[in-house]
């Protein structure tokens, strides 16, 4: 949080300048269980082709998601 607080300040549009520049690369994640049935929601950023990061206890179980 120290990191955001110090962009935020160093803007002069500040939270909003930070929201358009990082939502493009949001995205939600259903995860799905071995019967293809919705097990988990959650969220992530994209850092790369083909590659999310997201809270472990999103996919924690999940055999694949959209």
């Amino acid at each position: 949080m120290v990191g955001l607080g110090l962009v935020l300040s160093a803007h002069p549009q500040g939270a909003k300048h930070v929201f358009q520049k990082v939502a493009p690369s949001v995205v939600a994640l259903i995860m799905e269980d071995d019967n293809r049935q919705p097990s988990a929601l959650g969220s992530g950023f994209v850092v790369g082709d083909e590659l999310i990061v997201t809270n472990f206890h999103v996919i924690r179980g999940a055999q694949q998601g959209v």
